[in-house]
């Protein structure tokens, strides 16, 4: 796991995914921000990560990768 202010690179695993079980969610998922280096003197800027990945919706995801989301999430939450 990667303490604050930390840099990363390319291919770095910077953290795991889980499921909370909390609310409706019932997908592995992780939470993360990223935030400048810049700070506007009470705090950095907070900048959405999503602006640094692909994120594939369901229509991308191929039949073996929804079977890997759907099982984890039947094995995490038996159901």
């Amino acid at each position: 796991m990667l303490e604050d202010v930390e840099e990363v690179v390319a291919g770095q695993i910077i953290g795991y995914s889980g499921v909370s079980s909390v609310g409706s969610t019932y997908g592995a998922h992780s939470h993360f921000e990223v935030s400048s280096s810049q700070n506007n003197g009470i705090s950095c800027y907070r900048i959405n990560p999503a602006y640094f990945f692909h994120y594939k919706n369901h229509n991308e995801l191929t039949n073996g990768e929804r079977n890997i989301q759907y099982n984890t999430s039947r094995i995490l939450h038996r159901e």
